[in-house]
């Protein structure tokens, strides 16, 4: 028996949180708010206006949260990929500390949303614990920790060597830093809690209907779809990572990139309490980073990160995973892949999340990999906006979302970046 025999190629979080698919129904000839996407940011902007008397319908090429809201990890954390000195020097001292205290309570809305609605997610507050590779990276992270803790209040504890394994049990690590205000959910089965919410409040959720162009007129706008044309007063683009040919200007400004996921088979309670003695999800600080947890309600080891290159096919893609896997985890060595999976990722250029409006259009996206916590929140932020609510005010509406030259959606500079990033990894190895 080799380690791929029972290997499924979906989702492992599709196992307890499948993909609803409820019948057709006819498409409305006009709505108050039409929104495009069915993952996170357009179910959470959904409730905001449909709580504020609006008709909402929501629409989705393919089944509701078929995307990145129900392959994700479940890490409901708020980490970016730029220090605290780089964003002030970019925005200024005042602007940074607003994104990182806005990161901050994206994941306080999330975790609030959860519980006010009674979302069944498995939702875990015990904290994320960021793992440092090699002493460099643990004094760069220390750093960056004592500033963020300094200036923007957040609570996090620095951990060295001697007590990494409180958190996580490899011996790869140098330290890290532990984050007791983030948590852990599955993040399929919050999705359909979310959906369900929405529902309830009255919002209209059209999945396999693909909105193919849009027009603008006195109006609002005209939708054309597969499933026929309506009018709306408003529109939303809540599509991330799975952002296509709909809105040029949109599509030109996030980067999709793939990430990979991998489940162990089930694992003895003793092996689990050996790897991950802090119960709590985790994340390295590799360019290309590992995220590792144990899976919500069964002792098995989710891990994923992005490979190097774009594999033929996700057996492949599941090889390379569990050779990672096993550099962080060598007890692993024996063990059988059970579910691989991938979806996409929204990068904008800047590595900070967006929301605001494009001739008429609003949008929110661009999460680098935690939407699980700034999805709802930004969702909620520009659906206030839309309503014309002051309390939508957010500093990721005042940043520029910017482009490059010659990118037009199609990202020809993944391969050669991804390269360099894993000879930075094999250095810091």
């Amino acid at each position: 028996m080799t380690w791929d025999t029972e290997l499924k190629l979906e989702p492992y979080w599709w196992e307890a949180g499948p993909r609803p698919m409820p019948p057709p129904a006819p498409l409305p000839q006009r709505v108050e708010v039409a929104i495009v996407g069915s993952g996170y940011t357009g179910l959470s902007a959904a409730l905001t206006l449909a709580r504020a008397g609006r008709n909402v319908l929501v629409m989705d090429r393919e089944a509701a949260g078929w995307g990145a809201s129900s392959r994700n990890q479940g890490h409901v954390g708020a980490s970016f990929k730029r220090s605290f000195q780089g964003l002030r020097q970019a925005y200024g001292s005042e602007r940074a500390e607003r994104i990182h205290r806005e990161g901050q309570a994206a994941i306080e809305h999330t975790k609030a949303l959860i519980e006010s609605e009674l979302i069944d997610c498995h939702l875990s507050k015990s904290g994320r614990f960021i793992a440092a590779w090699n002493a460099a990276h643990f004094e760069a992270l220390a750093q960056e920790t004592e500033q963020r803790v300094a200036r923007t209040d957040l609570d996090a504890q620095i951990v060295d060597a001697a007590h990494v394994h409180e958190h996580v049990g490899s011996e790869r690590f140098c330290g890290g830093v532990y984050l007791p205000r983030e948590a852990s959910l599955h993040g399929a089965r919050f999705h359909l809690g979310l959906l369900e919410v929405a529902k309830r409040a009255g919002v209209a959720v059209h999945a396999h209907t693909d909105v193919q162009t849009i027009e603008r007129d006195q109006t609002g706008h005209r939708l054309h779809t597969s499933r026929g044309r309506l009018h709306a007063d408003q529109v939303l683009i809540a599509t991330n990572g799975y952002t296509g040919a709909l809105l040029p200007a949109l599509r030109r400004r996030i980067v999709p990139v793939n990430s990979f996921g991998i489940a162990t088979e089930l694992l003895t309670p003793e092996i689990i309490a050996q790897l991950m003695p802090g119960g709590r999800p985790c994340i390295n600080t590799l360019k290309l980073s590992h995220g590792f947890r144990i899976a919500p309600a069964e002792n098995r080891i989710i891990f994923g990160t992005r490979p190097t290159r774009a594999h033929g096919d996700l057996r492949a893609a599941a090889a390379h995973l569990r050779r990672e896997l096993c550099t962080v985890f060598p007890q692993l060595q024996a063990k059988a892949i059970t579910h691989a999976w991938t979806g996409y990722v929204g990068f904008p250029f800047d590595f900070l999340p967006h929301a605001g409006e494009h001739e008429g259009i609003h949008y929110a996206m661009g999460y680098c990999g935690y939407g699980v916590s700034l999805a709802p929140y930004l969702g909620n932020k520009i659906a206030l906006r839309m309503l014309g609510d002051a309390d939508g005010s957010t500093v990721f509406a005042e940043l520029p979302f910017e482009t490059r030259p010659l990118y037009f959606g199609s990202p020809w500079f993944i391969p050669p970046m991804m390269l360099y990033y894993r000879w930075l990894d094999r250095r810091a190895s």
